[in-house]
């Protein structure tokens, strides 16, 4: 892309955010995101927010990941705190889990309790 010249625009840097996040390249996700706005003058929305949160809780660092959610843009919405959820599951953190299935509990899909039922039943 910048080979050919073109610029990075908000979705091209969600995009980039989100192959870093499911590669778990941590370090490169976020330089990235100092990138956007340092080099290319795109400020990160809540989505690009939600997905560095993701990233960081797929490499286990679950309070920084917690933190970035507080402290984004806007009300959060239930697929970050969900992504927050299957990151407490994975790494075994019950209580963060259970802060998190709360805060995600006013989805009506019920997926928050099925998830913190399942964080309970892998640590008993």
């Amino acid at each position: 892309m910048l080979l050919d010249g073109v610029i990075p625009d908000s979705v091209a840097f969600l995009s980039v955010l989100n192959g870093f996040s499911h590669g778990g390249q941590l370090e490169m996700g976020c330089q990235c995101l100092g990138a956007m706005r340092a080099e290319y003058g795109v400020d990160p929305a809540p989505e690009h927010w939600s997905c560095v949160a993701d990233m960081l809780g797929r490499a286990g660092l679950l309070s920084q990941a917690e933190e970035i959610i507080e402290a984004m843009p806007g009300s959060p919405d239930s697929v970050v705190w969900r992504a927050l959820l299957s990151a407490c599951s994975v790494h075994r953190d019950v209580a963060r889990g259970a802060r998190t299935a709360e805060m995600d509990s006013r989805a009506s899909d019920g997926g928050a309790h099925i998830l913190m039922s399942n964080i309970y039943m892998d640590n008993v």
